[in-house]
């Protein structure tokens, strides 16, 4: 036992010894919670398209921890939510760095009485603040707020970054010294083998292939769980699933590098150290998105698409592409890295196989629509529909697919718009024609509807004779019409309507389709603070000294993004 306490005691220091390595200071910044560090997410891990811009790190499965301020310095940004990051304050600080704490269940006093004040005189939930240097200075280890879990969290926990105060790049926050034991290599758990032109092929077919791997019990060792040998011709990218985790946790978190090599040589590698908020959508170029949105698993690609400009990829000969054309055997070797240098291998090897017989070259052309290139503007017009994408919305040049056909509930076809599986970096312009009464046009607005059918506001408004939106999703598409005003149930106003005994006055607030555009609480007719929990449908006010004993006319008012309008009245006794 003392020998293997000594062999993971010497593990850390190793692992201490790496970070040290990094150009960041590792003595400056505190943790922000004072409990010992295990994290649910840690940073560029692969989030829907985005990465990671920080660690997430447990609170223990509860809410009202204290935070901490990592540093000296002053609150530079507080900024109020339903969504995102929920409560979040930033702290700038004098050596360059810019730390970042969100999904907080409330702020220190002081903070709490800037945000009041702002909020009463901006009449607003929601607020984006920006104090002055001199107005809410901090000290390192004072409490600035308490943990929670506002937003868009899923959980209770703290989302903390730490960001270069000048280019606003999130930076790896485990490069600052932040104690979070790991002697945990990380996991393969599949590698997909990619033919990436028409003639090209893996085992004689012009498919990818998956195949799974497992993992020696006994040695560490990883390797193909399939003794079937990956025949390859032509042009072949590969792609891996691997996670990590560290010690006491079992999350499946992100690895931090990937190399792949192949005879000796390495072609492609990547390290997530740091990214800007404007790239960390090409996310959905690094994975492969198809698999992501068919099976619902997370596949890196180890070739980058014409037009990712992810900077985290360190070496990339012929963008990670390889052509085999020989009748050899090669050598095919991952290797994966956490932060802390903990290495995981995966050796394979494939046939290359020149002699391709032409019935297996025989591919199907389907009659694509259109061809679109990323770097140029693509349009495509029929008599029913317009769409124009702008340069760079694609990742890789596109044989465009699109039909019509009929819709039950919708008052246009529905179009289908190339296919959900082929993501996009940005918005393009679409124009869906309509029949629709002049009495119902400012209602109109363009949905896309899933498997089942069910629609999601695209938004959109009349123009001429169709609805005109932007969307950043290819998918299938039609025209609804929203006149159904948003639901408004009171939570804990009972019949009475005596809460002399409430701290909180609590609504559910619900629209069907459109989704909710703003929503307005009076108490006397005179504005009074409401906070929004999107992803519980809630609103809370919680009383204060201004609302005395007696009868006070309580009245809200919520709109949907079409204009229907829904009011709750009701005359309360405090």
């Amino acid at each position: 036992m003392a020998q293997k306490g000594f062999f993971t005691l010497f593990l850390h220091f190793w692992c201490l010894v790496c970070l040290a390595q990094n150009p960041y200071p590792k003595d400056y910044f505190i943790s922000p919670l004072d409990i010992p560090l295990t994290m649910s997410g840690n940073f560029g891990e692969i989030r829907p398209n985005h990465l990671h811009s920080g660690i997430d790190l447990k609170t223990e499965g509860k809410e009202g921890l204290p935070v901490f301020a990592a540093a000296d310095g002053y609150i530079s940004r507080i900024k109020v939510s339903p969504f995102g990051y929920g409560n979040a304050l930033y702290i700038t600080h004098p050596n360059g760095y810019v730390t970042v704490y969100g999904h907080l269940q409330n702020y220190n006093a002081k903070i709490t009485e800037y945000v009041r004040k702002e909020q009463y005189k901006r009449e607003s939930f929601e607020v984006d603040l920006f104090p002055a240097p001199n107005e809410l200075k901090v000290k390192q280890k004072d409490i600035i707020a308490l943990s929670g879990n506002s937003g868009g969290s899923e959980g209770p926990h703290l989302h903390f970054e730490i960001r270069d105060d000048k280019s606003e790049w999130p930076i790896n926050p485990l490069f600052f010294g932040l104690n979070i034991p790991d002697t945990v290599k990380p996991s393969i758990s599949l590698i997909e083998v990619y033919p990436l032109n028409e003639i090209s092929f893996v085992n004689n077919r012009n498919i990818p292939r998956k195949v799974e791997v497992q993992k020696d019990k006994k040695t560490g060792i990883f390797s193909l769980s399939s003794k079937d040998t990956i025949r390859v011709h032509g042009i072949i990218g590969f792609g891996l699933i691997t996670n990590d985790t560290e010690n006491g946790s079992s999350n499946p978190n992100g690895s931090y590098s990937v190399a792949l090599n192949i005879d000796g040589q390495t072609i492609y590698e990547h390290n997530i150290d740091k990214f800007s908020f404007d790239q960390t959508r090409y996310v959905n170029a690094h994975i492969d998105y198809a698999e992501k949105i068919k099976n619902s698993i997370k596949v890196q690609r180890s070739f980058i698409l014409a037009n990712n400009k992810l900077p985290i990829y360190k070496i990339k000969k012929r963008r990670g592409i390889y052509v085999f054309n020989d009748d050899s055997i090669h050598r095919i070797k991952y290797t994966v890295k956490d932060i802390y240098n903990n290495t995981s291998e995966l050796n394979f090897f494939v046939l290359s196989d020149s002699k391709v017989k032409m019935r297996e070259l025989a591919v199907s052309s389907p009659n694509y629509a259109a061809t679109f290139h990323f770097d140029r503007i693509n349009t495509f017009k029929t008599e029913n529909i317009s769409i124009e994408l702008p340069p760079n919305v694609l990742y890789e040049d596109l044989k465009f697919d699109y039909f019509m056909s009929d819709s039950i509930k919708g008052v246009s076809p529905i179009h289908h718009i190339h296919y959900e599986t082929v993501p996009l970096h940005g918005s393009f312009s679409l124009f869906i024609k309509g029949n629709v009464p002049d009495s119902l046009r400012k209602k109109a607005l363009i949905v896309s509807l899933d498997e089942k059918g069910k629609p999601t506001n695209e938004g959109g408004e009349w123009t001429k004779n169709g609805v005109l939106t932007k969307t950043r999703s290819f998918g299938n598409f039609t025209i609804s019409i929203d006149t159904v005003a948003p639901t408004i149930k009171a939570i804990n106003i009972n019949a009475d309507k005596n809460v002399s005994k409430n701290k909180t006055l609590e609504m559910s607030i619900y629209d069907n389709l459109s989704g909710i555009a703003s929503y307005l609480g009076t108490m006397d007719n005179k504005w009074v603070l409401f906070e929004y929990d999107a992803k519980e449908r809630r609103l809370f006010y919680t009383f204060d000294d201004s609302i005395k004993s007696g009868e006070h006319t309580l009245e809200l008012t919520v709109k949907d993004n079409k204009g229907n309008t829904s009011k709750y009245n009701a005359i309360i006794k405090r």
